[in-house]
């Protein structure tokens, strides 16, 4: 019973939980920098500008037509 009982290799397993404890920390890393891209995607952050695009067009700031060319430019996004 050399080496405690581990084998040759000791308590590590001759890298192999190192390379795999790594390559599970890279999957998981991957999944939440994925998970932020997509919430980052498909949250709508057009909705101050349309606010402030309103108020311009109620105080009279925009005409109807900037106003409708405009608001279409932020719904495309």
């Amino acid at each position: 019973m050399l080496c405690g009982g581990f084998g040759g290799a000791g308590a590590v397993g001759s890298g192999w939980f190192l390379l795999m404890m790594g390559i599970k920390l890279l999957i998981f890393v991957a999944i939440i920098v994925l998970g932020i891209k997509l919430f980052n995607k498909y949250t709508d952050n057009s909705r101050g500008a349309l606010k402030i695009l309103d108020e311009k067009f109620a105080k009279g700031e925009i005409n109807e037509d900037d106003y409708i060319a405009r608001k279409n430019v932020l719904l495309k996004k």
